[in-house]
């Protein structure tokens, strides 16, 4: 008896130490679709006439069940699996299911709600066997991916499912040197019924051409105002795809675009012309959420070439959970607006560039610039950044080599005012490149001025900078680059780390300057090992609504902020692995004596 009740009691003194190693709740961050029908799904092969596939996006989603507004009516097509740093899976609405929010529950909790719309609309699909005189049926489905832009774009809450092995790499002849060419009277959805183009669940379907040809330059491409009729509308998610091309995505108009959860690369990239891998110009509420851009330009080292690139007048830019990496034309992330005729070249706003991955660029990991934050919230934070500013030099010397950089510059049709929020990031190894030109515009958190907008600044809080060389900033410390007048760069609890003790600037106060103790300098990989971590509990609580989807209580993994928070990306956590804690033991009596 006594045997039973030391295991009893080595059990209770187990529990509170496992409990705490218990894998967080689940967490979603998005999904691929908002709203969609509930039945009229002409493919049987998961559920009879159910509705539209879903995938749901998220963290921690071990062993789940999921509910619609409260209730089971889903069928899971597929259990999570990996995607970027976090989780994957496909649930499929069956005729019961109403609108409301999808919820993830584990044996460690349930998710946060991600709100979905049950609605009308017609769900079609193209396959390899299938012809463009068909249909568009599961059983008799189109061939082409351009036939189906065309004809299920024609009118409103279309949803275009591509299946396995079909791919649009020739031009499709509309004079746009696309593959895929989406012009106004292919864009008849409509804020609450948008149309969408899938890969249908575990498909790999490729649009525009892997090969250095120049024919087609772009892979899907959104006419502008110059064609007939004008530009496309939007109102299109596309969802899933392999983005090929020299450009592979070029969008001159419209709004609520949706990309989601797509491979976007141009290693045929070259120095001919100014463009990027993914641009948009003149739209209004474009979503970016889950793409991996990566091997991005090529050949290409000229600063007017990008990886991931809002261009001019792009208002209402929701950016998050996107990897960006291997850029060799010049930047990460741009923000940039230029007139290109008319009224155009305005500050940009409305602006959220949060919880990406962003590394390996040839300048800036992320710049913003030519925004008026006045007229809507400008935000970056919750990103991880490193090895951004590796040079060498362009050419054309007009490269900055920083992690991120507010330029504190006016456009050419006006100067913007307000203040951009920039915190909870993680930079490492930054503005690295020992060929600049301009060494004041090489750090982590850069404030940087060619035609000063004196009514612009730069918030930085909660920020880490962890830098790796002192060679590059005048005064050896390249932390911190208020290269504008003083005060338009300002902030209170960061941290930097790595080059010594930061340069004292009276607008920037309580820096700390220890180790944040990362796990890896050499992967990198900037989560915060240890719980006496100097950054944990260090930062600032911040008031800050930004644009879009609010992330700001949560971390870069999905985990809730405390108060007051952790200074950087992360937050810390000691739960490792998704164990739980043990069953208590079984055929216990307890006897008293």
């Amino acid at each position: 008896m006594r045997l039973k009740w030391l295991a009893f009691a080595a059990w209770l003194l187990a529990t509170p130490v496992l409990l705490g190693q218990q894998a967080p709740a689940p967490v979603l961050f998005f999904s691929d679709l908002t709203q969609g029908p509930a039945s009229g799904n002409s493919d049987a092969t998961y559920t009879a006439n159910g509705g539209a596939y879903v995938t749901l996006y998220g963290n921690f989603l071990t062993s789940p069940t999921v509910t619609l507004n409260g209730a089971s009516c889903l069928t899971i097509v597929s259990q999570p699996s990996a995607w970027l740093w976090y989780q994957r899976m496909v649930v499929q609405l069956k005729s019961t299911c109403t609108s409301g929010n999808f919820v993830v529950t584990t044996s460690s909790g349930s998710s946060n709600g991600l709100p979905f719309s049950v609605g009308t609309g017609q769900i079609y699909f193209v396959a390899s066997s299938g012809s463009d005189a068909n249909s568009g049926t599961f059983a008799s489905p189109w061939m082409t991916i351009p036939t189906a832009v065309q004809t299920a774009g024609s009118h409103a809450g279309s949803i275009v499912y591509v299946e396995n092995g079909v791919s649009a790499t020739a031009d499709d002849g509309q004079g746009w040197s696309a593959a895929v060419t989406m012009r106004v009277q292919w864009c008849q959805g409509t804020t609450t019924s948008p149309n969408a183009l899938v890969a249908y669940p575990g498909a790999t379907v490729q649009i525009g051409p892997s090969s250095p040809s120049t024919s087609p330059v772009f892979g899907l491409r959104g006419t502008d105002s110059t064609a007939g009729g004008g530009a496309c509308g939007g109102n299109w998610t596309i969802a899933g795809f392999n983005l090929r091309g020299v450009q592979p995505v070029l969008i001159g108009g419209g709004t609520n675009w949706r990309w989601v959860a797509n491979d976007i690369t141009n290693p045929q990239g070259t120095n001919a012309g100014q463009y990027a891998a993914f641009e948009t110009s003149q739209v209004t509420n474009t979503t970016f959420y889950g793409n991996n851009a990566h091997d991005l330009n090529g050949s290409s080292n000229n600063s007017e070439i990008q990886g991931v690139y809002f261009s001019t007048d792009s208002n209402g830019i929701d950016m998050g959970w996107s990897r960006v990496y291997n850029v060799t034309g010049c930047r990460g992330v741009q923000i940039h607006s230029s007139p290109i005729g008319g009224n155009t070249g305005l500050p940009m706003y409305n602006i959220s560039i949060h919880d990406n991955e962003v590394h390996d660029t040839l300048c800036d990991g992320i710049i913003v610039d030519t925004i008026g934050p006045s007229q809507g919230p400008v935000s970056v934070y919750n990103n991880v950044v490193y090895n951004a500013g590796k040079g060498p030099q362009n050419p054309d010397g007009g490269g900055v080599f920083s992690c991120i950089n507010v330029q504190n510059t006016g456009d050419n049709n006006g100067t913007g005012s307000g203040t951009a929020e920039v915190f909870n990031n993680s930079t490492f190894s930054c503005g690295t490149n020992p060929t600049a030109s301009d060494a004041g515009e090489d750090a982590d958190l850069v404030n940087n001025c060619e035609a000063p907008a004196p009514n612009l600044f730069m918030h930085i809080r909660n920020n880490v900078a962890y830098s790796v060389t002192t060679s590059v900033w005048p005064n050896g410390v390249p932390y911190f680059g208020p290269e504008c007048n003083a005060g338009q760069l300002y902030g209170t609890n960061n941290l930097a780390y790595g080059a010594g003790v930061p340069t004292a600037i009276s607008s920037i106060t309580a820096t700390v300057n220890l180790n944040p103790g990362i796990v890896s300098t050499t992967t990198p990989d900037l989560h915060l090992t240890s719980a006496s971590s100097p950054a944990v509990g260090a930062g600032t609580n911040i008031s800050v609504t930004p644009y879009g989807v609010n992330w700001t209580g949560r971390d870069h993994d999905g985990r809730f902020r405390p108060s007051p928070p952790s200074i950087g990306a992360y937050e810390f956590s000691s739960q490792q692995g998704t164990t739980g804690a043990p069953n208590p033991p079984t055929n216990l009596t307890v006897v008293a004596h």
